[in-house]
């Protein structure tokens, strides 16, 4: 028996200056209406100014006065408690924002080690090469040229004294007051000298951060004259040789902002400087961090909790023990986790699931047609040859090496620090073993400590080890590597040479890069079926013997890494060791960077460079994939992680719900695609290079909306093309040939010839693509999960990755199209579906009706069976939901060009009459339903026993 109460369903919001707490009242009653039981809230507190998205947080104990206050949220509170909803808030418990309003961080860059919060966040103090200062790489250039250039100044404000970069304000660190009070030389200073050292007694008496901002403004509201102490900023500014001495003399040191993708001593989310992370294994940052929110949860203001980047914690399955302790076990709580294929949370976990984006590949893969996905994929060969195995590994190493050297570094030390390697051992081909180790691991991360058991579906592979978790798929081949088949065949393909050395059957290579990494030949292309991964089929707890083990993911990672590069073996070797003797300091502190090299080297880059079929590449799918049953996923999901988030759109995702499913549209007219590719290429140039050319034709194909918006696409292509790093990048853009490729997208929209072929072909694809797009909607609204609306897609959403998918919604309009809707019966209302189909009335229609159903059956899809339907062909899926007396049945057609003629077998002991919910149709069904019976009047069905 549960303790906690899931959510029916969720709808998220991203709050932001232009969407408050004020909007969100607005459109409560809307979100009622619609079905709604629980709004899904990104983070609301304090973050930086102008913030999109709150995950930047610069203090975690106040409400972010840009989107409300406190007394505002206690008023949603009342109004969703009158409706009977709730609130799951997302909270940020790896990193804070490397930011001014920070005054935690800005604290320790003022008082060093006698703030109290020197050890909150994960600074190596003891770096070598930064003799006991915080890296602050922020400037446009190194300090001596900032200096010499006269950017940097000492500035003074009513609350102390700064140090400015251009807009950029930083603390001056109170060790530096007697190098500026030392340049007040006459009588008329000494109530300056008293100031500077009443500061510092201050400062330095281990006073509270609050206690130390308040005797700071009182001290310098003793000043008459704040002129006095600005002259004095402006005699040291104008001394260049000491204002670098006081630079010199600061808790921090000020260093080019690139210089952070070699040398760091603070953990970053991913590699973005501007966010600090926390160190949260430690219980007194812990508990400092959640006291206002814990404040929030006993108040009733939360009911829910979703942890963001939970792979970022040094100690996930700690961290959720303690939350739970802080809660309690009424509080439901989910994480954001990505599951590579065929992986699972971990079992002991307290947790009640993830944030869906499994689900999301699930009904991708089901929304896609497998021979179809096949084809695009032999084309795209013809068209840009490689292998997606390869690409990912290539992308990862460039990740590491280019951007994530000084993390890579700061590891190497750490083995030397704890003792683990000496003298003795090689420091370049330890390096080499490690990197090689996050290179090569299949998942984001592992999972280490006293009952770390890690959690995976059944099934086989061949050649492979067997399990309820995973089957390790292929065999190992005579390169070492894993093979497609039993036999383990190796090809050519990428090879990581120079000092790696020789892998596969030649892997020659050559190319500069980290400890010998470069580019070569030899390297077996050969994987299992399954992505990256290289697991073998299977999924499901009653398909296998036993759970895959941690040390089975560990072994297939260190096989992984022997046929990239065997000189380095020794090293190899006694990582290895580390590993068996489980030397928990160091591996738990590498797991917390092989999950930023997956998320930057794959979603956001080789998503970026691999085209074979957009849709596909996206948080939580894999391009490369094999579909598992979905029946046996669905089995495992209610068994396992009932209550997972089922969603199909995010703030993350690559690009909006419905245009993927058009996407998926194209494996049903391979063929034409391909002609129409050749027609393009000839029409259209000069064109950017082919593989940016074909990117933007799925792009355009993805995003149109009655027309396209040239502005629209443009931003997304160049951010496209710097995430990809090949022609550009956010470190070194290449303007030149983003500018040609905008410009070839404003010349190809107003190209006549292009656009009689484009229109024509995209309302060819969404003649299928509204049908799966509503089946994509129904099967999140019924199978196992809570089903999560992420804002506005109730309608069709063409939406490009962030920020594109963060602009405003229209709720007035859908507040309208609801209330039409409500009013509407019979053939009206279906001669409205229909007249309204471009704007996704059906979809609105579909989510109103299927939520309400959930509403009036809540333990029908909270704890129901699932129940899969035999079908006589493969063009149809349907599934029952089963409770008690309780009775819910779906029925989509699937991706396919043939006609839906369909034989649905029921179970023994299902009613005999149904209703389907859309339609209104009763339909008899002794022992079977036609599925084309079911879907004469609405694309998909759900129906239920017509006396209910």
């Amino acid at each position: 028996m549960r303790s906690y109460n899931p959510p029916t369903a969720t709808y998220r919001i991203q709050f932001h200056a232009g969407f408050t707490f004020k909007q969100l009242k607005e459109i409560i009653p809307y979100l009622h209406a619609l079905g709604i039981s629980t709004i899904y809230a990104s983070p609301i507190f304090k973050a930086a100014p102008g913030s999109e998205h709150g995950y930047d947080v610069t203090n975690p104990h106040c409400i972010n006065p840009a989107i409300g206050t406190i007394d505002e949220l206690r008023e949603i509170h009342v109004l969703l408690r009158e409706h009977g909803m709730t609130w799951l808030q997302d909270i940020v418990p790896n990193h804070m924002a490397f930011h001014a309003e920070n005054t935690r961080l800005y604290d320790v860059m003022e008082r060093g080690p006698l703030s109290p919060y020197y050890a909150y966040f994960d600074i190596d103090w003891h770096h070598p090469d930064f003799a006991g200062k915080l890296m602050t790489p922020f400037l446009g250039k190194p300090l001596e040229d900032c200096i010499r250039d006269g950017e940097i100044k000492l500035g003074v404000s009513s609350a102390g004294f700064t140090v400015k970069y251009f807009e950029q304000v930083f603390p001056l660190s109170v060790t530096a007051y007697d190098l500026i009070s030392e340049q007040l030389a006459d009588s008329d200073a000494l109530p300056l000298i008293k100031l500077f050292s009443s500061l510092y007694q201050r400062a330095t008496a281990g006073t509270s951060l609050d206690d130390w901002s308040n005797q700071k403004l009182a001290l310098m509201a003793e000043v008459r004259d704040l002129s006095m102490l600005q002259a004095l900023m402006d005699k040291v500014n104008n001394n260049l040789g000491l204002l670098g001495k006081i630079l010199g003399k600061q808790y921090y040191r000020l260093t080019y902002w690139g210089d952070a993708d070699q040398a760091i001593n603070y953990r970053r989310f991913f590699t973005v400087n501007e966010l600090i992370t926390l160190r949260m294994e430690t219980p007194e940052v812990f508990n400092e961090y959640h006291t206002f929110l814990h404040r929030l949860y006993r108040e009733n203001l939360v009911q829910g909790l979703r942890i963001d980047h939970i792979d970022g914690l040094q100690d996930p399955g700690g961290y959720i023990d303690r939350l739970q302790q802080l809660f309690g076990s009424k509080c439901y709580v989910i994480a954001e986790k990505i599951l590579e294929e065929r992986e699972s949370l971990p079992r002991e976990w307290a947790l009640q699931g993830t944030t869906g984006y499994e689900f999301l590949s699930f009904t991708n893969h089901l929304l896609s047609n497998r021979e179809g996905v096949l084809a695009l994929q032999q084309f795209y060969q013809t068209l840009v040859p490689g292998q997606y195995e390869e690409l990912v590994l290539e992308k990862k190493r460039l990740i590491l090496e280019r951007y994530m050297g000084g993390e890579l570094e700061n590891l190497v030390r750490l083995c030397y620090t704890l003792k683990l390697a000496d003298a003795r051992v090689n420091r370049d081909l330890l390096k080499q073993a490690i990197g090689l180790f996050m290179i090569c691991l299949p998942v984001y991360r592992l999972y280490l400590g006293p009952g770390s058991g890690y959690g995976f579906g059944g099934g086989s592979g061949s050649g492979g080890s067997s399990g309820s978790g995973f089957g390790f798929g292929g065999g190992f081949g005579s390169s070492g590597g894993f093979g497609r088949s039993s036999s383990g065949s190796s090809g050519g393909g990428l090879g990581f040479g120079g000092s790696f050395g020789s892998s596969g059957s030649s892997g020659s290579g050559s190319g500069a890069g980290f400890a010998g990494f470069g580019a070569g030949s030899g390297y077996g292309s050969g994987y299992g079926s399954g992505a990256i991964s290289g697991y073998g089929s299977g999924y499901g707890s009653d398909s296998g013997q036993g759970d895959a083990s941690l040390s089975e993911q560990v072994a297939f990672t260190f096989a992984r890494m022997r046929s990239l590069n065997r000189s380095a073996e020794s090293a190899i070797l006694l990582l290895e060791q580390w590993w068996e003797q489980n030397k928990l300091p160091f591996l738990m502190r590498l797991m917390q960077f092989t999950g930023p090299l997956t998320a930057k080297g794959v979603e956001d880059t080789t998503f970026y460079v691999y085209n074979a079929l957009l849709s596909h590449n996206e948080v939580g799918d894999s391009p490369v994939a094999v579909p598992v049953n979905f029946h046996q996923l669905m089995i495992f999901r209610q068994q396992q992680t009932p209550h997972s988030l089922n969603t199909t759109a995010t703030h993350d995702t690559k690009r909006g719900e419905d245009g993927r499913i058009r996407l998926n549209m194209l494996t049903l007219f391979v063929e034409e695609w391909k002609e129409l590719i050749g027609q393009w290429r000839e029409i259209n140039q000069p064109a950017p290079l082919l593989n940016d050319e074909y990117f933007i034709y799925q792009s355009i194909i993805s995003g149109y909306s009655d027309g396209i918006s040239v502005e629209r696409l443009q931003q997304y292509v160049i951010k496209a093309l710097r995430e990809g790093k090949v022609n550009s990048s956010w470190a070194s853009p290449d303007e030149e040939y983003e500018r040609n490729a905008t410009d070839f997208i404003s010349r190809i929209l107003q190209n006549k010839r292009f656009l009689d072929t484009l229109v024509p072909f995209i309302e060819k694809l969404d003649n299928f693509a509204y049908t799966s797009s509503l089946a994509q909607t129904l099967v999140k609204l019924t199978a196992p999960g809570i089903p999560d609306t992420y804002q506005g897609t109730e309608l069709w959403d063409y939406s490009y990755v962030d920020p594109d998918n963060r602009r405003p919604v229209d709720y007035g309009i859908r507040i309208e199209l609801l209330k039409s809707l409500k009013d509407l019966s019979g053939t009206a209302l279906f001669d409205y579906l229909k007249s309204h189909r471009k704007q996704g009335v059906e979809k609105l229609f579909l989510t109103y009706k299927a939520l309400h159903c959930r509403k009036y059956f809540p333990n029908l899809f909270l704890e129901g069976d699932y129940l899969p339907l035999q079908s006589s062909e493969s063009n149809v899926l349907a599934f029952a939901r089963v409770y008690r007396q309780e009775w819910v049945i779906v029925i989509i057609p699937l991706p396919d060009l043939q006609p839906v003629v369909a034989s649905i077998l029921l179970p023994t002991g299902a009613p005999e009459r149904w209703k389907n919910i859309f339609s209104e149709d009763v339909i008899e069904a002794k022992g079977n339903i036609g599925a084309d019976v079911a879907l004469k009047n609405f694309p998909v069905a759900m129906l239920i026993p017509e006396n209910i």
